[in-house]
């Protein structure tokens, strides 16, 4: 990955800025508070996701994804069966969104 030197910044966009602000961050510059408010709200996500699985839409997308976009590049949460990217990427963000307990976290907020 190519280094951005600080004379380039004022030539970017705000979105390359952060995409180059990402791409060369490394884990070792996080503070651990980051990397535990990180944990909480993948963990969170999860959660909500595994909640979701049960409901009729939860399962309608599970489904959806594993025949009509059959891969076998990412994993279907809770199901296990596989995917594409973008089918397992959208069915899971519809289990995790359906219950409306996305972002909900007491201490991540």
């Amino acid at each position: 990955m190519e280094t951005i030197q600080a004379s380039e910044v004022h030539t970017l966009t705000a979105a390359q800025r952060v995409a180059a602000y990402a791409a060369n961050l490394k884990f070792e510059d996080l503070t651990d508070l980051t990397v535990t408010r990180a944990r909480q709200v993948v963990l969170d996500t999860l959660g909500t996701a595994l909640g979701g699985y049960p409901t009729r839409l939860g399962r309608l997308a599970v489904e959806y994804a594993a025949t009509m976009q059959p891969g076998d590049e990412a994993t279907l949460i809770a199901d296990g069966r596989r995917s594409t990217v973008e089918g397992a990427a959208w069915a899971n963000a519809v289990m995790a969104k359906h219950l409306g307990m996305d972002d909900s976290h007491r201490v991540c907020g």
